[in-house]
């Protein structure tokens, strides 16, 4: 589920969008800020989400195992 956006977030983040110009400069390099805060968000989400994910696996593993 997460992995697919976060293979299109790496894949769009490498790939040349735009030519680099002088003046677009300061633009690009705002564009490329901007698609690596996109990917980091992503990221962030799958980790929140899989961590949910594990805390009944956990509590079930101290509960059974006495850990």
């Amino acid at each position: 589920m997460f992995e697919s956006n976060l293979d299109n977030a790496f894949e769009n983040m490498h790939s040349p969008k735009e030519e680099l110009l002088e003046e677009g400069a300061m633009a690009l390099a705002g564009k490329k800020t901007q698609e690596t805060l996109s990917a980091t968000d992503l990221i962030i989400d799958a980790l929140d989400i899989a961590e949910d994910e594990l805390k009944p696996i956990y509590e079930h593993a101290v509960e059974t195992y006495l850990i």
